[in-house]
């Protein structure tokens, strides 16, 4: 994944269908500009009844005469993979033009955090260059213009809980927990060791 920073009057904007609720993709001929969740809450006891998605308008390619058709499809087609688990990371541009240099640096940071894992807001500051500005960074982060490409949901609070999402929530859990970085709800327990012995 790279950044670009042209702009152009030049958009295309895709709806991807998703198991978490519907997203839009918007590009231009530079790269990707956007990615929002298209309602705000996925229901929490919904999981798993929908289909994963992948209903992206159009085929990648078909219908796609501009470049920033072509980014979107292939952006939305992307999308549509990572969250039926066929995907680890992505192979997009983002265009990135007009970002201020610290939410900039955040947005990098956010895109080094590999799959799986997940970073607190105080140590995503310390990767930035600014220990004790988790406040700014949680700032920057609720500013992402590209959820999951760029993963915001990949950062928690402090103790290890996964605090608030521009998504929701649940939505937020259930992208942990497709990446494994989150236990399933019912997930049983693991054996415990007995303290008497």
């Amino acid at each position: 994944m790279s950044t670009s920073g042209n702009a152009s009057a030049n958009r295309a904007t895709r709806r991807v269908e998703t198991s978490l609720g519907p997203l839009a993709v918007t590009a231009g001929p530079e790269g990707v500009t956007g990615i929002t969740w298209e309602e705000r809450e996925v229901a929490g006891d919904s999981e798993g009844r929908r289909d994963a998605g992948g209903g992206v308008g159009t085929a990648p390619g078909e219908g796609a005469s501009s470049p920033a058709e072509r980014t979107a499809v292939g952006a939305a087609r992307q999308l549509a993979e990572f969250l039926r688990g066929e995907r680890r990371s992505f192979d997009l541009v983002l265009d990135l033009d007009g970002t201020p240099p610290f939410r900039r640096r955040v947005l990098e940071e956010l895109g080094r955090i590999p799959y799986g894992e997940t970073v607190s807001y105080g140590e995503l500051a310390e990767r930035c260059g600014r220990p004790g500005a988790a406040r700014a960074v949680g700032n920057a982060v609720g500013r992402n213009p590209a959820p999951v490409v760029l993963p915001c949901h990949r950062v928690v609070r402090s103790d290890g809980s996964p605090g608030e999402y521009g998504g929701g929530r649940e939505r937020k859990r259930r992208l942990l927990r497709l990446e494994g970085a989150l236990p399933a709800p019912d997930a049983a327990p693991g054996p415990t060791a007995d303290p008497q012995g």
